[in-house]
Parts: C-alpha cells; structure tokens; sequence
C-alpha cells in the first residue's frame, strides 16, 4: 500500500472548481472575475511599498525547537513595516491533514490572524497574506494508513518511527482542507446564500468586471487556486504549479520501454536504500541526545527516497497525466493584457515548483524541468505576441517560489528562451528540514544541440551545511522592500533564524538590489 497518494492533475481541478462554484450562473450573470483580487488598502496605490515572502512552512514535529516558529518570529518583527504576505506552499506537512492547521499554521502565525480560536475553516488574517498551494497542501493517505498514524501517536516519542508522523486520518481530501482554510469556499451555500454572499463581497471592479474585494480583519478569502491582484502599480500573478508539473509520458516505443525499464531499476535501487535506512532506524536510541539528531537526519533522507519514488510513479503512470493549459493559457492572457496597460510598470510571479534550483535534492527532479518547460512555453508565446526585446527588459521583473528547502537567488542568462534574464528567488526554508546544494556546481545545465549549457546561475544560496555537530540550518523568510520607478527596483533582505551547536541565532543578511 503507497503511504501517500497524488490524485491525477484532472482529479485536482474538477475538485477546486467545485468548492469555488467556478463559473457558476450566479457568478457569470453578474459578470464576476473569479480569478481577480481588489486588496482594500488605502495604500494599494503607493509605489512604495513592502511585503514578505516565504513558503514550505509546515514543520513536522521530529524536528526539535520549531524552526517554522522562529521563522515566524522573524516574520513578526517586521509586522508594523509590511504591507501583505506572499506564502508559497507547503503549508501543512506531510498530508495537509486538518488535524495540524491549529499547530503548524494558525499558532506559529498567530500575529497575524483574527480569532484564531476558531479554527481553520474561519481563518482571517489582520493584513493580506496571499497564498498558493504545494503539493503536500494536495496530498491524501489511505484511511487504514491514518488509523495506523493515530494508534501510534500516543508512543512515537519513544520510538524512532520510519515513516513522517504529522498524519490525520485522511489527509488533504485533494486540497480541500487547504481550500477550506483560504479560499472562498461556496459549495455549500444556497442560490439564496450565494447571491447574499455575491453581493456582500464581490464589491470591487477590475477593468470592467466585478471582482472578489479582500477585507484584513472582515473577510479574507481568495477566489480561486490561481489569481492576480494589483498593489503599487505592480501585477501579482499566483499560480497552482501542482497542475502543470507532471512529466511527459513515456510513449510505448522501443526507446520507451527501454526508459520505462532503467525507471523499474531506479524504483528498486531506491527500495533497497530504504531498507538500508530503516535498518539503520532500528538501532537507534533516541534516549542519547546525539542520536536525536540522527534520527532528524534519517528522517530527511527517507522523506527525499520517498519524494523520488513518487516522482518516478507519476513517469510510469503517464496515461493518467494532463496538464492544466486553461490555467496556462488564463497566465498568458493576463501577462499580455499586463504589458499592454499604461498603469503596470511592473510584473511579479508566485508559485510554488521552483522552475530554477542548485538545491540537491530538487534541482534535477522531473517535476522541476516540467514546471521549467510549461512556463517557458507561455513566455515565448507571450514574447512572440509582444515583439519586445527580452535584452531590454525580461517579460517578468520577479519570479517567487520554494518547494525547494533553502533561500536561494538564481539569474537566467540566455536560455534560448523567453525565460532569460529574469531573476529567480526562492525560499523554502520557511520551517521544514533546509537541504544542500549540489555539491559541485552552482549553475545549472541543459543540452542544447548535443552540448551542454549553462542556462543559470546561483547568486546566493543558503540551507543546511556542515557535518555533525559542525551542522547549520539556516531557515529563513525574505522581506522585499518595493522601490517607485519603471521597471521597478527591488531590495531584497533575507531575515535569517540558524540552528547551530544546539541553539538558535537571528540575523540579517546584507540587502541586496534587483
């Protein structure tokens, strides 16, 4: 039985189009963009303004001292100088399980809800914070593995479990306990509540249409999986990765069945280094605390086998797969219409796959080149409409994202593609287990003609190093401090909470410009 399941992308779509009653008659009869946020903000049109950034928050509690608890602590500091919250995903590990929102989400970020006694599904936040999903906010456990998690529960303290323990009994249900908790959620409501609902929340208009008017303390729902909204002269595009990350299927050729075997291969190599983990699990004795940080230690590297094998399930599974080209396409639209508006004067993307990573455990994963090529091909079809030259100015001022555990920031040189000289920021060490860089490149690589090519480079990357007691974590959130001008400047502070010989330490990181 697999621990964790992945629905098909198209099982995930149908799923949030219905909690969001998408393109309902009540909705469509009064011309309402699903898929457009007014922030009601006397400041929303000050070209100076500042935000901060993170995501892959959800810690799991065989990590000790809540880094994602320090992290927020950062976070607060700045509470009184920001203007929203830009959260990436990951929000709830390992299944986004409704049981662990009050401890990894509602708690650690209590600062900045109203009413937090309340519960996830009434979650209002006191400025906006504006959130995608991650995969673990979609992932779903087979009941029989949620009952075995709960048995064990009261006992996992004494005993070095082999498997992530933060489970509920079903895990996400396919992202609903996520879009429970953040989007507006209207499945339930009568055509009466509904139009009730309509008109006392989607009050705002956007270039002619009405849209979803987004209160701090009063309501603070999004529209959808994937939205926009505008602050500052500057567009925010938010995207749900989760549905155009799949990779390509292996089509049934001799080449195919050739690959699909070396992917068997890989599955079992990866089987045996569990078992090898596992065995290694046995001899624990979390009684003596340098073993705890062992224990830690295996944790991580069985939840990176794990990851891998699931990505190389999905390649196997390749008849199930489709992409999301209606949200792709939706993407296009609005960065066409963004670059063709006298008002913009700047264009900021958010999602959660990182297209670009040097981080060691991400940086080549399918999903990553998928994510990569799916966005790369809107861009080109964007930069062919626009006929702008991409030397002068990228399509994109900004690309925001973790899944990837570290704080990283990448440039794209010329990549052969309309994805070129953008700057990439990452960070996804917002409170789960930070990772490493490769170990000798921090470029990264395509072949391109037979030759390999340098598409990227790593200006800044932080996360775990060190061996033993000699290790450091360095788990972060970024605040981004948004300067007037067109284009845009943008100074960048990476707020910094290191866990090092058994303590923690706060600093900043020297700003930088983009």
């Amino acid at each position: 039985m697999k621990f964790v399941f992945d629905s098909p992308i198209p099982d995930k779509i149908t799923a949030m189009k219905q909690r969001v009653r998408w393109q309902d008659p009540l909705f469509v009869s009064r011309r309402i963009n699903q898929t457009q946020i007014h922030i009601d903000d006397p400041q929303r049109d000050n070209p100076r303004f500042s935000f901060l950034f993170t995501g892959d928050t959800g810690y799991t509690t065989y990590q000790r001292n809540n880094p994602q608890r320090q992290v927020a602590q950062l976070m607060g500091e700045q509470q009184e100088e920001i203007n929203f919250i830009l959260h990436t995903g990951d929000v709830v590990y390992q299944v986004g399980s409704k049981e662990y929102y009050q401890p990894h989400f509602i708690t650690p970020y209590q600062e900045f809800i109203v009413g937090k006694e309340l519960g996830y599904q009434k979650i209002t936040f006191d400025r906006p914070f504006l959130l995608v999903p991650g995969n673990h906010d979609y992932y779903n456990l087979p009941v029989f593995y949620g009952l075995l998690a709960q048995g064990v529960k009261p006992f996992r303290r004494f005993l070095p479990l082999p498997f992530a323990p933060d489970f509920g009994l079903q895990g996400s249900n396919d992202g609903n306990t996520y879009a429970q908790a953040f989007l507006d959620y209207t499945l339930e409501l009568t055509p009466e509540a509904l139009t009730q609902h309509l008109e006392s929340h989607y009050t705002a208009k956007f270039q002619g249409e009405w849209c979803l008017n987004y209160q701090p303390y009063r309501f603070t729902r999004l529209p959808n999986r994937y939205y926009s909204f505008r602050y500052g002269g500057i567009d925010f595009f938010a995207l749900d990765s989760n549905t155009f990350n799949a990779p390509d299927p292996q089509i049934n050729s001799p080449e195919g069945v050739k690959i699909r075997q070396q992917l068997r291969n890989q599955l079992q190599e990866l089987d045996w280094q569990y078992d090898q983990l596992i065995a290694k699990f046995e001899q624990l004795d979390i009684a003596v605390p340098q073993q705890q940080d062992l224990l830690a230690d295996y944790q991580r590297q069985l939840q990176q086998i794990r990851n891998k094998k699931q990505d190389i399930s999905r390649k196997l599974q390749g008849d199930k797969i489709a992409i999301d080209y209606e949200q792709l396409d939706w993407f296009k639209r609005k960065l066409i219409s963004s670059w063709l508006d006298p008002q913009v004067r700047g264009r900021i993307l958010y999602l959660h796959h990182s297209p670009y990573t040097t981080e060691s455990t991400h940086g080549k994963q399918p999903e990553t080149l998928e994510v990569r090529y799916h966005l790369r091909q809107v861009l080109n079809e964007v930069a062919q409409i626009l006929k702008k030259p991409l030397e002068d100015r990228p399509l994109l001022d900004l690309v925001l994202s973790s899944h990837a555990h570290c704080l990283e920031h990448l440039y794209t040189n010329d990549t052969g593609s309309a994805d070129s000289y953008i700057n990439w920021l990452i960070c996804g060490a917002g409170g789960n287990s930070v990772r490493r860089q490769y170990s000798n490149s921090t470029v990264v690589t395509e072949q391109r003609s037979g030759i390999k090519q340098q598409v990227a480079e790593s200006r800044l990357f932080l996360g775990s190093r060190g061996e033993g007691m000699y290790q450091k974590k360095s788990y972060a959130c970024v605040r981004i401090d948004v300067h007037p001008g067109d284009p845009p400047k943008f100074l960048i502070r990476p707020l910094i909470a290191e866990q090092a010989y058994h303590n923690w330490y706060h600093y900043q990181l020297d700003p930088f410009i983009l």
